[in-house]
């Protein structure tokens, strides 16, 4: 019996950050070549999911969006992977939904701890 390609495929881990799903001010602070942060999106979206598999973990370190907790909801579950996001920076605008309370809902969270003299990387999360 064969194996599919995807059964046999390592489980890879991504460091991410500064995604702004829908931060409309990237248009002007940043000047990226979209006519609209929908299409910026779409093409983050899909970038993301060319590289994450289903099963891979992605570790997004801040910044991961600006818009309402709905919104920011649909982009979550759009991205493929295991994905978990910094208590840091996870923007709303004008959303009623606090950072934790989110972060909660989706239960995919994870705190930043300050590196100790001597600790590896890997052992801060």
């Amino acid at each position: 019996m064969s194996k599919s390609p995807s059964a046999s495929r390592f489980v890879m881990k991504f460091y991410v950050s500064d995604t702004h799903f829908g931060h409309e001010a990237i248009l002007r602070y940043c000047n990226p070549p979209f006519a609209s942060v929908s299409e910026m999106d779409e093409h983050l979206i899909e970038r993301w999911n060319a590289a994450v598999g289903d099963n891979d973990i992605v570790f997004h370190l801040g910044d991961f969006a600006l818009d309402d907790a709905d919104y920011v909801r649909s982009i979550f579950d759009r991205l493929k992977g295991r994905k978990y996001l910094s208590w840091a920076i996870t923007m709303f605008a004008g959303a009623r939904t606090s950072n934790r309370t989110f972060l909660r809902s989706i239960g995919s969270s994870f705190r930043l701890r300050p590196l100790k003299r001597g600790m590896r990387a890997e052992g801060s999360f």
